[in-house]
């Protein structure tokens, strides 16, 4: 998912810690040796709370014989 398609669909959040509703910051996490998928975390633009992480789903690995 882009930046763009979440901006557009989550332009505001609300935080539990700040107790308000804030623009959401995109922290992206690209695949590395620990994760083998992508994802992207929601996080409140003013105190740098994750409030949701969402994860790109997994590649189907062809049948092997």
């Amino acid at each position: 998912m882009t930046e763009y398609l979440l901006l557009s669909r989550y332009p505001l959040i609300f935080c539990p810690l700040c107790r308000k509703q804030w623009p959401v910051r995109v922290a992206e996490m690209a695949k590395d040796d620990r994760n083998d998928h992508d994802a992207v975390d929601l996080m409140c633009s003013s105190c740098d709370l994750v409030i949701a992480t969402l994860h790109e789903e997994p590649k189907e690995e062809p049948w092997s014989s």
